[in-house]
């Protein structure tokens, strides 16, 4: 716990210390003393940590073989039902099992690696409760009653359509196995509605409300009850993402066009509007273009949904989520803003996705600043940029390497073009950028300066455009202000 904590501490002892190496001595410390043969729940709770570590450190081995042992230790004491002393020691059992189903998830399709803890049906094994009850039940406590699920419990059930998510992107990919559109959309709208299934029968005081997420900010759950919500629209986000490579119109020649350009003098971006809460290479046919563009939209819609409530949780104290798996999360939302600076005619679109890839991009840095786990997430997005230059028809289309940039997290990502057999330098000019686990000042000026010079000469193309469009056309008055929509008082 002190190698993990001590990168968020203030203490004067360490603010000279680089937050990401804080904790190096005490991690040294624990898998030193670490013994996997006593099979102990307390075992099973060491090795969770000390994968965390891994996993924050990006040491991808090290990382799967102590989440195996704890998933193994959790199996042969088979805690899911342990008998127990008391309920208070019953419900850690049963939030370590499903900690450790829903890790056994993100490790596997991160790593590429079969899941150990093969659960087709959660029903079998009870879910916990919820989190008011558990944390007023006494040492003691030898029932906890009824109660109303919880966050860790809709968690569970979320992660539970996430498997049949990444098993349908894989199975059209790898396998092959639905070969028919027709086929792909049907399969596709079952997990749509199992979505917003889940979404629909949320209890009140799980609902994304401003008032709930303040509520769970006073109680120390409010990055917890975000992780929530914000996992609810990423895997929204992901089942419809193939979708978008359907969506695309003729706004990429311009802006590759741009790259090579001089940036423009910066400008006052204009504010994010408010919103509120309501692929296979197939040969794309007139009967099914609508609902393959209503996907495509539904994936754009759930990314604003989640850069909205990410940026709600950056202004309220103890809510600001900075947990490493929304490093990843966010560069595959800050692609689907891509494809709109990319493809979309829309003024006011672009303005929205390079006004909310900058604060995207500030936050991964942020995030970088504590995790060695986010030099590879950039990464990734550098890789996703570079193949949109290289051939940006081909960036967005559900294969092989679009599986791995959606799902395999904890693997390096290629550059597109060697999938594509493309020469990466043509018509394009170079890059030295490279990846490192422990980037230095410099590294960190460099990818800023990478950033500044992508998005930056893209923020006047449109501009540029219309100008040169209206060079004989009369003065047009300005526009009037379009009205925001009403903020409303179920969404956050």
């Amino acid at each position: 716990m002190m190698a993990l904590g001590a990168r968020f501490s203030n203490a004067p002892s360490l603010v000279f210390m680089d937050r990401r190496v804080r904790g190096a001595s005490a991690a040294q410390r624990a898998m030193a003393l670490f013994d996997m043969t006593d099979t102990s729940v307390t075992t099973i709770q060491a090795s969770v940590l000390l994968g965390t570590i891994c996993f924050a450190e990006s040491k991808t081995e090290a990382e799967a073989m102590y989440y195996a042992v704890a998933n193994r230790l959790a199996q042969v004491l088979n805690l899911a039902h342990r008998e127990a002393d008391n309920e208070t020691e019953r419900q850690v059992n049963l939030r370590i099992w499903w900690t450790l189903y829903m890790i056994d998830i993100w490790c596997s399709t991160g790593l590429h690696l079969p899941r150990q803890l093969q659960t087709t049906d959660i029903s079998f094994i009870e879910l916990p409760v919820n989190e008011a009850l558990f944390l007023g039940l006494e040492p003691r406590s030898l029932h906890s009653g009824t109660a109303s699920s919880g966050i860790w419990a809709e968690m569970v059930k979320l992660a539970h359509i996430w498997v049949d998510i990444f098993d349908l992107n894989q199975s059209v990919i790898l396998h092959h196995d639905i070969k028919d559109p027709a086929a792909l959309e049907e399969a596709v709208e079952t997990l749509l509605r199992r979505l917003e299934m889940w979404s629909a029968s949320l209890p009140l005081h799980l609902r994304k409300t401003r008032s709930n997420l303040e509520y769970y900010t006073s109680v120390g759950l409010g990055s917890a009850f975000a992780a929530l919500h914000l996992g609810y629209h990423y895997y929204t986000e992901v089942l419809c993402y193939q979708f978008l490579a359907e969506d695309e119109g003729q706004g990429h020649q311009q802006w590759h066009h741009s790259q090579h350009q001089h940036p423009s003098p910066d400008s006052d971006e204009p504010q994010t509007p408010q919103y509120s809460t309501t692929s296979p290479p197939y040969p794309p046919q007139t009967s099914r273009t609508s609902t393959r563009h209503e996907y495509a939209e539904k994936c754009k819609d759930h990314a604003r949904h989640f850069c909205d409530l990410l940026y709600t949780c950056q202004q309220l104290p103890s809510a600001e989520c900075l947990y490493i798996m929304v490093g990843h999360m966010l560069v595959v939302t800050s692609t689907v803003y891509i494809h709109t600076l990319v493809f979309s005619e829309r003024e006011d679109e672009i303005a929205v996705a390079r006004t909310r890839l900058e604060r995207n991009f500030q936050t991964l840095m942020h995030l970088q600043s504590y995790w060695v786990k986010l030099d590879v997430s950039l990464s990734r997005l550098r890789a996703f940029h570079n193949a949109c230059k290289v051939s940006a028809e081909h960036s967005f289309a559900m294969d092989k390497w679009m599986l791995c940039f959606l799902h395999e997290h904890g693997l390096s990502l290629p550059e597109r073009h060697m999938d594509l057999n493309l020469d990466p330098g043509a018509h394009f000019p170079p890059t030295s950028w490279k990846t490192e686990r422990n980037r230095s000042a410099s590294a960190e000026l460099t990818l800023q300066d990478w950033y500044s010079q992508t998005f930056s000469q893209n923020q006047h193309r449109t501009q540029d455009q219309s100008q040169s469009q209206n060079q004989n056309q009369p003065e047009q008055p300005p526009p009037h202000p379009q009205p925001q929509p009403q903020d409303q008082a179920q969404d956050v």
